[in-house]
């Protein structure tokens, strides 16, 4: 009976600790069946004249899934969009290649921004019945992806290496900064996509003075900027549950 109520303590404390930590925030499992812009992960667009929110495929009478497209894009020519083709990619089609896309994390509170690998395999569309994705040839201009702090420049690689990633990242952030995952195809008029699979962001809230963290929805407490919830008094939660089982273990041996 003690082992087993000991047990139970031990399992909800650590179940209460692991809940106050929240989960790398992943572009692609947002990605999917979402509808609506944000709160972690927005997508965006440039032609030109700045960052424009791209809309879904469905608010243009388009039947393509999971698909974020410009708005009025088609009419025009402009195919561009996110796409999940065997994996969320950045497809760029039309405008002679002149979009550029972007997925855009925004952070929750005060805090650091931890940027996992970006593996960003290129690829182009053949265009064959089977739509079969090949390196892109020699003869097409170099892909380029770029990570952003803002307007900050962390990351730009250029070139055609189906193998190439970023590193690692870690940069301070303020409520409401932005880092953006960019890719343009550099006027290529081929179909070009991008992975944009390998996306994770992990946010740590910054400490506030009297060693409590900052957050959205608590005062001078840590926020899951996943859920909102506030998370403090999770760590000193499981701290009680774990005394109060080794109590009633003590108790139930006496007994």
């Amino acid at each position: 009976m003690k082992k087993k109520i000991l047990g139970i303590g031990l399992a909800l404390a650590m179940a209460l600790s692991m809940s106050a930590f929240a989960a790398p925030s992943k572009f692609a499992d947002q990605y999917k069946g979402d509808r609506e812009q944000g709160p972690d992960w927005f997508y965006m667009y440039d032609n030109g004249e700045g960052w424009k929110e791209l809309v879904t495929a469905e608010s243009q009478n388009l039947d393509y899934g999971d698909n974020w497209r410009i708005e009025g894009g088609d009419d025009a020519g402009n195919y561009t969009s996110f796409t999940d083709w065997e994996g969320v990619k950045a497809d760029i089609s039309g405008n002679n290649g002149k979009t550029k896309l972007a997925a855009v994390y925004q952070a929750p509170a005060d805090g650091t921004v931890t940027i996992a690998p970006w593996a960003h395999t290129m690829n182009a569309n053949t265009g064959d019945p089977d739509y079969e994705f090949v390196a892109l040839p020699d003869t097409a201009p170099d892909v380029t992806v770029s990570i952003l702090h803002n307007d900050k420049e962390l990351y730009t690689y250029t070139g055609k290496d189906v193998n190439a990633k970023s590193e690692e990242l870690t940069v301070e952030v303020k409520k409401g900064d932005k880092i953006y995952f960019t890719a343009s195809s550099n006027g290529n008029a081929d179909e070009t996509l991008i992975a944009y699979d390998t996306l994770s962001v992990d946010f740590t809230a910054a400490a506030a003075e009297g060693g409590d963290t900052e957050g959205d929805n608590n005062e001078g407490g840590d926020t899951n900027p996943t859920t909102g919830e506030a998370t403090t008094a999770l760590p000193v939660m499981a701290a009680v549950v774990g005394l109060a089982a080794l109590v009633l273990a003590k108790k139930a041996k006496k007994a």
